[in-house]
């Protein structure tokens, strides 16, 4: 019995070693993104830094697991360590988090989407069909390839109106659906640099304008030494200045809502976000298993300014890509205003 206890006290022992070791990586790893913000640091290891932070929710949920082995373990101490990580872990994207307005009866609505309809997605039936049948008013879409916009083109009964180019994926790889018409309408990178945008001011009758934006944001982790996605929202969130009427956005800004780069173009551009968490991506099979949504990221979003508002949101069904499409209902301000 005394061998069987002492094998007992190595294996908690070790158990304990092991659990103590993952604290302090969890922490360790929610503190990095802080550093992120040191001028000292080479842009390149502060885009690696700050890329960390999208995974927040991730390391919460590890955080939280630990402390309930610690409390089991009765580490009091690791408990706490693993519990203040969970928390710091957890508020921004709290933060980010706000509620559904209270919307008047009666108030003009139109239904948008975004979808980044991804560049390996050869399932344009699918994306057509499903199109049709929801009818959204507005779409935004990214990664849009000449057979995708081939195939979209079937659509100009239902949107009379699309706004994209064609000189190359890396360009032109946005594209704007609308059932309203447009006064003017552009492609492109915006105000001559990446991100890549496509941008209307459409029509919606009874007096009521709004310019739309599609837009794609690069990856956030370091190209060629440079923080291309911060870089990008900035001059993204600056550029919008040009467009001082009502604005509504959509698209793949390759990050959470908490994280600095999608904050600064809330914060530079004074944009208003859908309300709630809706994680779209990844949407496709890792190893013959589907990634579960407490797993996926909310990367794709809608924002508005000037007048619209968000009311509701909520993703929509696999089709074909790995990201999945984000559809919303957008309040209007009254004709005049």
């Amino acid at each position: 019995m005394a061998t069987q206890s002492g094998r007992w006290r190595v294996v908690a022992g070790m158990i304990a070693t092991g659990l103590w070791s993952g604290v302090l990586a969890l922490a360790a790893i929610v503190l990095a993104p802080w550093a992120a913000a040191l001028p000292t640091l080479p842009e390149g290891t502060r885009a690696s830094l700050g890329l960390i932070e999208n995974f927040d929710p991730a390391i919460a949920m590890a955080a939280a697991v630990a402390t309930l082995g610690a409390l089991l373990l009765r580490r009091r101490r690791a408990a706490m360590l693993a519990l203040a990580v969970s928390v710091v872990a957890v508020t921004p994207v709290i933060a980010s988090i706000h509620a559904a307005p209270e919307i008047a009866e009666g108030t003009p609505r139109l239904t948008v989407m975004t979808f980044n309809l991804w560049v390996r997605n050869g399932e344009t039936d699918r994306i057509v069909a499903y199109l049709r049948e929801e009818k959204p008013d507005v779409v935004f879409l990214e990664e849009v390839t000449e057979a995708h916009k081939k195939a979209l083109a079937t659509l100009i009964d239902l949107y009379p109106t699309q706004v994209t180019c064609h000189t190359g994926i890396v360009d032109c790889e946005t594209m704007l659906l609308s059932r309203f018409p447009a006064h003017w309408e552009k492609a492109g990178p915006i105000g001559g640099a990446m991100p890549s945008t496509a941008i209307a001011e459409l029509d919606l009758g009874d007096g009521r304008t709004v310019t739309a934006v599609a837009v794609h944001l690069a990856w956030p982790f370091p190209m060629q030494g440079h923080d291309a996605q911060h870089e990008q929202a900035l001059h993204f969130a600056r550029a919008l200045d040009a467009y001082p009427g009502p604005l509504l956005l959509g698209g793949d800004f390759n990050g959470g809502a908490w994280a600095r780069n999608q904050d600064a173009v809330k914060t530079l551009a004074r944009l208003t976000s859908e309300p709630g968490l809706h994680p779209s991506w990844p949407a496709i099979r890792i190893h013959g298993l589907d990634v579960p949504e407490w797993l996926r990221l909310p990367i794709d979003h809608l924002f508005t300014r000037g007048g619209p508002v968000i009311a509701s949101a909520e993703v929509g069904p696999k089709l074909g890509s790995d990201h999945l499409p984000v559809l919303a209902v957008v309040a209007l301000p009254a004709a005049g205003n």
